[in-house]
């Protein structure tokens, strides 16, 4: 009982901190937990029983990586930007990358869908759509493989004029 009320104030406070990419909308929060289904507005959505960042990671690899932060610098308003981040697997195993997310919808990521052999690079291509707003910004790229951590966190950096 005591973890169900902790997941909806969770659930809840989560839901009234998103928000897209800075334009002041705000999402909904869920209204209920039950069956392991979260309702949100009209939708009914599975309910996660366990965050995937904490499950055990099967045959584990590990990267290198050029690096992992990217200040793009001056950038114009609606301009759109590209950045490779470029990785080596230094593990035993393929590395096989599950998904790639940016932090909101102005911040696209490709990474390879087939697995990345040990000793081979890669590449994570980062698209950011600058908007409408002037001044310094700051969006990130989450990544989760098989490798330990889960999820690896690249971040961009960009000042709007």
């Amino acid at each position: 009982m005591n973890k169900a009320i902790i997941t909806v104030g969770l659930l809840f406070a989560l839901g009234l901190s998103i928000s897209s990419c800075g334009n002041g909308s705000k999402a909904e929060a869920p209204a209920a937990v039950e069956n392991n289904t979260v309702a949100a507005g009209d939708n009914t959505v599975p309910y996660p029983q366990q965050n995937p960042a904490d499950e055990v990671v099967e045959n584990p690899t590990s990267l290198t990586w050029n690096k992992m932060e990217h200040d793009f610098g001056k950038v114009k308003k609606d301009s759109q930007n590209n950045y490779e981040f470029t990785f080596k697997n230094t593990g035993s195993n393929p590395l096989i990358i599950n998904s790639a997310k940016g932090s909101c919808g102005c911040t696209v990521p490709e990474y390879p869908k087939e697995p990345v052999m040990p000793g081979e690079e890669g590449k994570i291509l980062v698209t950011y759509t600058a908007g409408s707003t002037a001044g310094e910004t700051e969006k990130l790229v989450t990544i989760d493989a098989n490798t330990e951590p889960r999820t690896t966190t690249l971040k961009i950096k960009a000042n709007v004029q």
